[in-house]
């Protein structure tokens, strides 16, 4: 007996700037909605998720702290539990500031355009529950000719 293994993958389409340069308005992602059922999400990752202050809108942002970490923004730079996190993909420095602690199962996520993004730095901590899928390709339009491989990000924290 052959067994079949089927993936649940949907696409959404980026609005707006919040993801720039990385991903312009426009940009078609595919999301692999069976991600997070055997892994969870990891730094660097781009995930779907409800918008805790109004469920019904989904968002794309990439996730920065995990579970139990301390996420800190001053001085245009931003700091996990204390460490230099380097982001080389952002757009600007922040203008904004604050300090942000995670519990268990939650995550902080932003906008790589982090001036122009309604993100955790407004709303705070992303519930795990309302991850809906991890993005695994990007396309410039609805064309599988022009999609490639999202990856994850290797960060150089410095202490």
């Amino acid at each position: 007996m052959t067994e079949i293994a089927y993936r649940l993958q949907t696409r959404f389409r980026f609005e707006g700037d919040s993801m720039r340069p990385s991903f312009p308005a426009g940009t078609i992602a595919v999301i692999d909605e069976e991600a997070y059922r055997q892994a969870s999400p990891q730094r660097g990752d781009l995930v779907l998720f409800e918008s805790p202050p109004d469920p019904e809108r989904l968002f794309i942002k990439r996730v920065i702290g995990l579970p139990n970490e301390q996420v800190e923004v001053r001085g245009g730079l931003l700091f996990i539990n204390g460490a230099l996190l380097e982001e080389p993909y952002i757009d600007q420095p922040p203008i904004y500031e604050g300090r942000w602690l995670l519990a268990e199962g939650e995550y902080f996520v932003l906008g790589d355009s982090r001036n122009n993004s309604s993100d955790s730095h407004n709303w705070g901590a992303l519930p795990a529950e309302m991850i809906r899928g991890k993005v695994v390709s990007a396309c410039e339009r609805d064309d599988p000719a022009t999609c490639s491989e999202v990856v994850g990000v290797a960060y150089n924290m410095e202490q």
